[in-house]
């Protein structure tokens, strides 16, 4: 959400990417996510809360999806593993998504 990193980035490819850690297991990640999609234009009045139980954020994350593919940029950016057309490159994140280590981590505070 910090403004100087988003401009320097162009965030209009950046949607989608929070969607899907809108769907993490971890709760801060939602969190994060969910606070970085509200300084996106378009998204502030979809309902969702990092706690609200799968069904309903994925509901919220369909709606994000939609529409980013709605009103999407056409951005070539590969290395976002984005398409000429803007379209994510979705066998290329499932990858990297299976390579994740979903080891529960135990924070003490």
């Amino acid at each position: 959400g910090w403004e100087p990193a988003r401009k320097a980035s162009d965030d209009q490819w950046l949607a989608p990417y929070l969607a899907i850690l809108m769907q993490d297991d971890y709760p801060a990640v939602r969190f994060i996510a969910e606070r970085s999609l509200s300084y996106l234009e378009g998204y502030d009045d979809i309902s969702y809360d990092p706690e609200m139980r799968e069904d309903k954020r994925k509901r919220s994350v369909r709606e994000i999806t939609r529409r980013w593919n709605k009103n999407r940029v056409t951005l070539h950016r590969p290395e976002l593993f984005l398409n000429p057309g803007g379209s994510l490159q979705q066998q290329k994140i499932d990858q990297l998504l299976r390579t994740r280590d979903h080891s529960a981590i135990s924070l003490d505070e």
